[in-house]
Formats: structure tokens, C-alpha cells, sequence
């Protein structure tokens, strides 16, 4: 109980320290992007598309390792390891685990297998998606929607944990037959996205704290975390945009609701 009123508390600061106005220029472009998140993301987006198909962006790519290690990292920051071994809120953890690593990879594997089948790396995106079905944005929303904040917190670290290492293991499963699954690459990939960025945000927040105080760190370093995640978060979708864009383009048949479209006219034709 203790443990939940603390956290709790710190949530509330949190929110308080969030709505403290940037009265400076550079720090109001720099937090645009986390506080306006429903405009960017399409902004970006098209803006991707429309260079995508002017420009060959395809060097870019090489960056979106790093820049995913940095987009994770300042969410870590301040986050607390014990949360996750609480044992509250048991049925909703387990329900969402469930949902998660049986149900969603169980609907992906019969679309992928329905519509897919000849889109062979279509069908492995669809099962990685499927596979990792939360992030640390997961956290903002929920409190954006004043839901339930400390479930969400453990439900994304526990599904991100699941997921890195579960997820190489099912991509075998679902479409090793189909596409090369390199199973030590893969969580060699995912361990150093979520893992990584985990130990760097509790090692930094221990050196922060012998700075300043827990309040201290709400109200003055932890609403700017934000802005640092988001402006990676808009490099990598404008790179995944961009570098795909002649491809949606040339191969607009490919999206799903094509597939399903022939699908049901294949069903259709008479014997």
C-alpha cells in the first residue's frame, strides 16, 4: 500500500511538473513534438511520404538502432524495478499478458497465413507488431486519459520484458517456414532496444539523485524527457515513411485490405 501512495505521489508531481510553461524559444520548439503529439505524427508522416518519393533517404536507415536506444532511454529515466515484481493488480497483469502473447500472435498468425502468404516480409512485420504490442508512449496516453497509470506502468515494462525475450521464439513459429529467423540476432536486436535503454535510465536516475530530490528531478529534468523521446520517435517515422514510399507507391496492392478484397472475390468466383 505504501509502495502504491508513493507512487502515486510521484505520478501527481509528475503531472504538476509537466504543466510548468517553457519560457524559452528553443525549449518550446524542443517539447513541440511530445505536447502535440495528434498533429505531428500525420505532419510527419506525409511530409516523409512526399520526400520519400523526391529524395533517396535510404542512408538514413543506419541511424535507427541508435536512435531507437535514444528514443527509449529518457523514458527509463526515473522509472522504478520494483514496480514490476509488485505483486498488485495480478488479474490485470495476467489478463493483459494473455491477450497479449496468445490471442493478438494468434490473429496475426491466421491473417498472415489468410492474406499474406505471398508477401512473406509483410507477414513477419505483421508478426513483430503483433509481438510487441506496447511501448513507454502506452504510459503518457493512459495518463493523458486519466486511466490507470500505475497498471500501465507495469503492464508496458512487463510486456516489453516478455516481448524481447519471447518474440525471437515466435517469429520462428509463425514464419521461420516462410522467411530466415536468425533467433540470436533477433534478441541480440531487441535485448539492446529494451534492455539497454533500461539500465542506462535506473543508472542515470541513481546519479541524478544524489543531485537533486525526487521533487526536484519531477519538477525540473522529467518533463523535458518527453520532447528528447519524441523528436526520435519523428526521425524514425519520417525514415520509415520515407524510405518505403516508392515502394506503397509501385506496390499499392499489397496493403491488407486489397488482400482481403481479392480474397473474397476469390471465394466468390463460381466452380
Amino acid at each position: 500500500m505504501e509502495g502504491n501512495r508513493a507512487l502515486l505521489k510521484s505520478i501527481a508531481a509528475e503531472k504538476a511538473g509537466s504543466r510548468i510553461p517553457c519560457k524559452t524559444l528553443a525549449g518550446k520548439i524542443f517539447l513541440y513534438p511530445s505536447q502535440n503529439i495528434s498533429l505531428v505524427v500525420p505532419l510527419v508522416l506525409i511530409i516523409g511520404f512526399i520526400t520519400g518519393l523526391l529524395v533517396d533517404t535510404s542512408n538514413l536507415k543506419k541511424y535507427i538502432l541508435v536512435v531507437t536506444v535514444l528514443m527509449i532511454y529518457p523514458t527509463m529515466i526515473g522509472f522504478k524495478l520494483k514496480e514490476v515484481f509488485n505483486l498488485s493488480q495480478g488479474k490485470l497483469v495476467v489478463s493483459a499478458m494473455l491477450l497479449n502473447f496468445l490471442v493478438v500472435p494468434c490473429l496475426a498468425y491466421l491473417l498472415g497465413m489468410g492474406f499474406l502468404l505471398q508477401e512473406p516480409e509483410l507477414f513477419a512485420g505483421l508478426a513483430i507488431t503483433s509481438l510487441l504490442p506496447t511501448s513507454n508512449m502506452t504510459i503518457a496516453f493512459t495518463m493523458l486519459a486519466k486511466g490507470n497509470v500505475p497498471g500501465a506502468i507495469k503492464l508496458t515494462t512487463i510486456g516489453l520484458l516478455l516481448g524481447s525475450l519471447l518474440a525471437p521464439w515466435y517469429l520462428l513459429m509463425m514464419v521461420g517456414k516462410y522467411v530466415p529467423v536468425n533467433i540470436w540476432l533477433t534478441l541480440k536486436t531487441i535485448v539492446l532496444v529494451i534492455l539497454l535503454p533500461l539500465l542506462m535510465g535506473v543508472t542515470t536516475y541513481s546519479l541524478l539523485l544524489k543531485r537533486y530530490s525526487p521533487e526536484d528531478f519531477q519538477k525540473k529534468i522529467k518533463p523535458y524527457l518527453p520532447g528528447a523521446s519524441a523528436w526520435g520517435m519523428m526521425f524514425i517515422i519520417f525514415t520509415s515513411i520515407s524510405t518505403n514510399a516508392p515502394r506503397i507507391v509501385s506496390r499499392w496492392d499489397i496493403f491488407v485490405f486489397i488482400k482481403l478484397n481479392e480474397k473474397y472475390r476469390w471465394l466468390a468466383r463460381p466452380a
